[in-house]
Parts: C-alpha cells; structure tokens; sequence
C-alpha cells in the first residue's frame, strides 16, 4: 500500500511532486478538504432535490383520492 497526496479536478487526478501512478491500479480516494465551490455546489444541488422531492409529494397528497383511469384502450 502506498499513500500519494495529490488534488482531483475535472475528473482526473494529480499527483504532486511529480510521482508517477501505475495504470489500471485498485485505489481509496480519500478527500482531505473540499474547496469553497465544491460545498457551495453541493449545497445548492441537495436544496433543488429537496425542493424537487416536497413538489412530488405535494402533487401526491393532491392526488390521494383522485380516481385512477381507465387505461385500457
């Protein structure tokens, strides 16, 4: 097992001080810190699922004692 610090970015890593990383090796990533952006990305990503999900369940209430169709044609 080796340890090699490095950042991740644009879905690559790189590795500093110029160590050279073997293809198709098996790895943990561990993140160390995320940077400002990336929290603030992913907070905004998880308030629009939670809006997404509160409007789905609203349209669900709306519709509990709705009669279903008839979908045979």
């Amino acid at each position: 097992m080796q340890a090699v610090k490095g950042y991740f970015a644009d879905g690559r890593f790189t590795p500093e001080n110029g160590i050279e990383l073997p293809n198709h090796v098996s790895a943990i990533l561990v993140v160390e810190k995320l940077a400002a952006n990336a929290i603030e990305k992913n907070t905004e990503d998880i308030e629009m699922r939670t809006n997404w999900l509160n409007d789905l369940r609203q349209a669900r209430e709306v519709a509990i004692n709705e009669a279903m169709p008839d979908f045979r044609s």
